[in-house]
This record gives structure tokens, sequence and C-alpha cells, in this order.
């Protein structure tokens, strides 16, 4: 078996359902699963693809323990638990979002993933066990959302926690860089573990969809869209949640999930200067892109409907482009000014 297709139909995987299966490459999970049971998945040693089900609360035990060739993960915002061991020898992850919504990651959840280079932890974990992360010898960056560090180790009582130097371990904290919330840099200073990062920045952060967030790193000026689905509009570029940063943007990332690219949300990021727009994308919202004036190369994928009222106007520096033959509508103010 090379794929695998759940229906929504289907409300519960039994117990290592489909464990040591080795030439499973694609899993699709669909919405009636509440929970991925322990051993779900484990030894799948070709399984690169996975699309977890969007009403899905748990991950179990060894749930998808070696699976070596992982590359991507995307849980939902209802994902609550990561139990022990979950991820355990995905060395092929290389990044990791952690949604939210999870308030709880077990023992060893991602350890012995020796690709993963970055990491991201929401406001809602305010514990990490130890040995999480074990053996992750490769991350360089970890983003935390939250203003008080996450308490790290294993709660033998209340508030009292060991082992919390064994979370992160194999990280090189001479050269990961750990990025905080704004106002939140001397927390993490004098928090115990945490200060033994010796490079802590701080970043922004927010949501821009009902289900993608925004982050800006500060001092790079790297703006990272993650999720999928829509992007909203906006009336104004003053309502833009980064809007106040967008003179010092240097370069946007957009997430395959993308569908549409929302009303003036890049509108005067003069320092971008090539944009990537995802293969899912079908409207570009009105003057998405106006006035990013050192803009040279716009990638519009075979997909992309609707370019919206002045989307490019002012980008100067523009002086090529291919619209594929999916566009059906250009307004007369599009590429207004692209002299």
């Amino acid at each position: 078996m090379t794929e695998l297709e759940i229906p929504n139909s289907v409300t519960t995987i039994g117990e290592g359902a489909f464990s040591a299966c080795p030439k499973l490459v694609v899993a699709t999970i669909g919405d009636g699963v509440t929970s991925i049971e322990q051993y779900t998945f484990k030894w799948c040693s070709a399984l690169s693809s996975v699309t977890i089900g969007k009403n899905v609360t748990s991950i179990g035990y060894q749930a998808f323990y070696e699976c070596s060739n992982l590359t991507s993960l995307n849980l939902s915002n209802r994902v609550k638990t990561i139990m022990d061991f979950a991820f355990s020898g995905c060395t092929s992850l290389t990044s990791l979002e952690i949604p939210n919504s999870v308030t709880y990651i077990g023992d060893m959840a991602f350890s012995n993933c020796t690709g993963l280079a970055s990491v991201y932890i929401p406001k809602s974990l305010s514990r990490i066990e130890y040995d999480c992360f074990n053996s992750c010898t490769n991350i360089t960056s970890i983003y935390v959302e939250r203003n008080t560090p996450p308490s790290l180790g294993e709660e033998i009582e209340p508030g009292v926690f060991v082992d919390g130097e064994l979370v992160f371990a194999a990280v090189d904290k001479t050269i990961c860089i750990l990025y905080v919330p704004i106002g939140s840099k001397s927390a993490y200073q004098s928090a115990q573990y945490w200060n033994e990062f010796q490079n802590i920045e701080e970043f922004r952060s927010g949501t821009c969809g009902d289900s993608l967030t925004w982050r800006l790193n500060i001092s790079t000026g790297v703006l990272s869209i993650m999720g999928s689905g829509p992007m909203y509009n906006f009336s104004s570029e003053l309502y833009v949640p980064w809007h106040y940063y967008n003179p010092s943007i240097s370069s946007v990332s957009l997430p395959d999930g993308l569908t549409t690219i929302g009303n003036y949300v890049f509108w005067g990021c003069r320092k971008i200067n090539t944009i990537n727009i995802p293969k899912n994308v079908s409207i570009i919202g009105e003057n998405a892109f106006s006035n990013c004036s050192s803009l040279t190369s716009v990638s519009i994928p075979n997909g992309v409907k609707y370019i919206g009222k002045g989307a490019f106007f002012g980008c100067i520096s523009l002086d090529s482009l291919f619209i594929p033959n999916s566009v059906v509508n250009i307004d007369n103010t599009t590429f207004g000014l692209c002299s």
C-alpha cells in the first residue's frame, strides 16, 4: 500500500492500524476522526506526507514513531495533546509549528528529530516535558509565543520542576537564536534554563486569517505567514497588523495552503524584491503589493483568477511578469505607474 485516504465517515482508527507499512507514502485522515491512537503509523518509514483531519484533538503514544521520511507536519488548531514519543525519529522534519491549541506535549515527543532547524512554541503551552527535544542537534531557531517563559522539565509536585535542562540539552545555545515576544526578553534572560541561550531576540506575531498567523523577526525584517486558507481583507494599509514595520520588511514567506492574498497586506513594503505566490492562491487582493518599489520579480501561479485594483500599483522596479491563462480579471489600475 502506497496511498491511504480515510473518508470523513470514519470516526475511529484502532491502535497500530497502519504500523509497519513500509511503502506507505501519502496518508489523508478525514475530518470524522478525533484521535490518532498509539502506534497508528509507527515504522511507516516511507511516509512523507500526511494530512491530519481538522477535528483531531490528540496524537497518541508513538503514533508516528520513526516515520523518517515525514517532511512536514500540519496540525489543526484543535489538537490539544501530543503524547510521549509521538513523532520521535521523524528525522526529515525541518520545521515544527505547534498550533496554539496544544496544552500538553509528552516526554520525548520530538526526540531524535535530527533534521529540525526551527521550532515554534505557542502561547497555550505552559510547560514542556523533559527530553521533549532530545538529540535534536540542528535546531538553530526557537520561537516562543508566551510572555511568561514556559516551565521546563517534569513537575514532581505543584510548581516544582526537575530535569528542565534536558529539554533542549542537544541544542547549541551559543548558536541557536531564541525569539521571544516584544517586551519579554528580560523575563527569559532571568528564567531558569531559558537563560542558557546566549542569543535572545524579540519578535511580533498575531493572526491574519481565521487559520493564518504571522510572525515578524524585528532584527532581520523577515515576515512569515503560517497556516492555510484566505487572508483577511483590510480596508486600508493602516489596519494591516504589521503596517508599522512595512518599511523594514525585507522578505515575505507565504505558506502552500494560502488561498487568497488580502487587500493592502503588503502595501509599501519597499525592501521586498521578490515574491513567490503559492500555487493554491486564486485571488490577489486590492493594493496587495502596491508601492513595493523594490519588487523586481513576481511568480503568479496558474490558478490565480483575479488580480485586484492597484495590486501592483507603483511597483516601479518590476520589469517583467508572466500572467497565466487562469486569470480572468485585471483592473485598469492593477499595474499603474509600473514604468
